[in-house]
């Protein structure tokens, strides 16, 4: 059991660079990713700019977003990749050390300058930061690539 908790650690830190949490100035950047990535479906969502603020933007255990910014010669700065995960925490009846469960819900991911896994690996390094006990993903928009 030891050596299989050594060899399926989660990293202490996120290994991509210039992974931050959401901010309001990310999200017309982050929306049109967003959108361009799910223009791809036969059947999405199509998010304004103000339900993606509701939907995306950071709250305490309710939504964890973050966004890979890339800078352009002009300074100008465009989201290239984002996490999103929501958190829904349960009680545990009846047991005499643990009371509450927090999970984290895999929301929407896209990635587009790095791999999908890797993503995914760095969103498994920031929940387990914000206290998450475990991290869940549906089979849908590509999750099955990094199963």
């Amino acid at each position: 059991m030891a050596r299989m908790c050594k060899l399926y650690k989660v990293p202490a830190q996120p290994t991509i660079p210039h992974l931050t949490k959401m901010t309001m100035d990310d999200v017309p950047s982050a929306c049109a990713l967003l959108k361009s990535h799910l223009d791809q479906c036969l059947l999405a969502v199509e998010f304004t700019e103000e339900e993606f603020v509701h939907w995306f933007i950071p709250r305490d255990d309710v939504i964890s977003s973050y966004v890979v910014k890339k800078t352009h010669e002009d300074g100008k700065e465009e989201v290239t990749d984002m996490i999103s995960y929501y958190h829904l925490h349960s009680s545990i009846i009846g047991h005499p050390k643990h009371s509450h469960l927090r999970a984290a819900y895999s929301f929407y991911n896209v990635a587009t300058s790095v791999e999908l896994v890797d993503l995914m690996r760095d969103a498994l390094v920031l929940a387990k930061g914000e206290g998450m006990d475990v991290f869940n993903a549906l089979e849908q928009m590509q999750n099955e690539s990094f199963f």
